[in-house]
């Protein structure tokens, strides 16, 4: 078959157009795979900054070494200035193809909401190490920690309640009665007192954004939240203040507390008031979410490690307690 000139050019023309096509398909991939490496090593070192700021307020505490550094946190939100808000996702199963855990059950632990109450982030520090170091702890189970919610406050020269912007986290969920009552609440019980303040709006600050984003993305069946030192483990719903006619999830829940409590030295539990905008109100009364706040005796960082030997068999044993929200729920 004879070509004349026009097809020849036309036929080259289309060759080189190919690889062209071909090459920048290659550079952009190569452009992705470089910027999600970038993004990665930048994730890295923001968390290792992070880490060694937490490693320097240990060791002012005299704690000795944090486990920090040694545990594989992710986030995906930062704090008012700019902290990472970090977490783990302790999860012995593996997620389907939507990425979703069928079945597993979920607890949700918490830690550092006030960083002036320091005992907590020890505590929830050590237990995430802990379950690091002993998957058998959570087998066929998921357990999420978030140790520092609030990171500027723990940073800050003297460790404050409340975050960067003058807002007291537990105060700032956007509970339905938070239009109505969290300002006359404030203002009338506390006396307008700066520590107690819940924000000019519900959920207007990036560590309650971050807490309901947990709340959201893992459904848990079952919420610890650590505070201190009020002292007893605080009962705060499903059923918060009922104690007649329970239903079986408050029946479940509340077995839960008598069994962190028994392996707690009997720690005293106690159905404590919530407020407007609280974690407790949000979660346990509104969300029917079985949730307690393990408020230690004190906030004095010298007895940090005996807490731990107090309260982590507690915790262990909250983790390996068999409660499927749902399921439950369904049995009724």
């Amino acid at each position: 078959m004879r070509h004349n000139g026009a097809d020849i050019l036309n036929s080259f023309y289309c060759g080189v157009m190919v690889l062209l096509g071909a090459f920048s398909t290659a550079s952009a991939g190569s452009g992705d795979s470089k910027s999600q490496s970038e993004q990665s090593a930048t994730t890295a070192q923001k968390i290792a900054a992070f880490c060694a700021k937490v490693d320097q307020k240990y060791r002012a505490l005299n704690w000795g070494p944090s486990p920090c550094a040694q545990l594989p946190w992710q986030f995906d939100m930062d704090s008012e200035k700019g902290e990472p808000l970090i977490y783990i996702d302790f999860d012995f199963n593996s997620p389907d193809k939507s990425g979703k855990i069928k079945g597993t059950e979920t607890t949700l632990i918490l830690g550092g909401v006030h960083p002036d109450e320091i005992t907590p982030i020890h505590l929830v520090f050590k237990f995430a190490q802990e379950l690091s170091e002993n998957p058998s702890l959570y087998a066929n189970r998921r357990v999420v920690v978030a140790p520092l919610v609030n990171p500027d406050a723990f940073f800050s020269s003297a460790g404050k309640r409340t975050n960067a912007r003058g807002v007291d986290l537990n105060r700032n969920f956007p509970t339905k009665d938070w239009e109505e009552r969290a300002i006359k609440y404030w203002r009338n019980f506390r006396k307008s007192n700066p520590r107690n303040f819940p924000g000019f709006a519900a959920q207007s600050e990036k560590e309650t954004q971050f807490q309901i984003k947990l709340l959201a993305q893992f459904e848990p069946d079952k919420i610890i939240s650590v505070h201190a030192p009020l002292g007893f483990l605080d009962y705060d719903g499903p059923g918060d203040l009922k104690h007649l006619n329970l239903t079986p999830l408050e029946k479940k829940a509340r077995d839960l507390a008598s069994v962190i409590s028994r392996n707690a030295n009997n720690y005293q539990v106690r159905d404590y008031s919530f407020y407007p905008g609280s974690l407790g109100n949000y979660s346990g009364n509104e969300r029917n979410i079985p949730t307690l706040t393990l408020e230690l005796k004190s906030s004095d960082p010298r007895k940090a490690a005996a807490y731990w030997k107090e309260f982590s068999p507690g915790l262990k044993a909250a983790v390996s307690y068999e409660f499927r929200k749902k399921a439950v729920a369904q049995s009724r």
